[in-house]
């Protein structure tokens, strides 16, 4: 696995991913707001390996998804997604838990379906609290 802050900032990114790929099978996560027209000719090399571009996706709506992934996340990863599968290049979508309902992540699960993005390829994890953060929630919430 490839992460970062964002990845693709690396500019040597897109050829790495291409080399490793062709060693072992490669998951690199990104939140797919830098895949400018240049920077998807860039990725042509990855259309058919074994690498896989996971986006950060929390919500189904606009306005969730940007209070969690920054300004216009939600809008650029729509773009992306199609954009990238249409090359031929892998994609999987991660999807942070906190303060999702139910039914908004149900929603989730239709919106990935209809980009392409199948079940098994959607990754759902939840946040983790440890070190501080933990000992501070433990505080607020005797």
């Amino acid at each position: 696995g490839i992460t970062g802050g964002e990845t693709f900032l690396v500019p040597w990114l897109p050829e790495a991913l291409a080399e490793i790929g062709g060693i072992l099978p490669t998951v690199a996560l990104t939140n797919a707001t830098v895949f400018t027209e240049r920077m998807l000719d860039r990725l042509a090399p990855l259309a058919g390996a074994d690498v896989a571009l996971q986006v950060s996706l929390d919500s189904d709506q606009p306005r969730r998804n940007d209070a969690f992934r920054g300004p216009e996340s939600f809008a650029k990863v729509l773009d992306a997604i199609p954009n990238l599968l249409g090359r031929g290049i892998q994609v999987r979508i991660a999807t942070t838990v906190e303060y999702q309902t139910d039914d908004e992540l149900a929603r989730l699960c239709v919106l990935h379906r209809s980009l392409g993005i199948s079940d098994e390829d959607h990754v759902v994890r939840s946040v983790v609290r440890r070190g501080r953060g933990a000992r501070r929630e433990r505080r607020r919430h005797p």
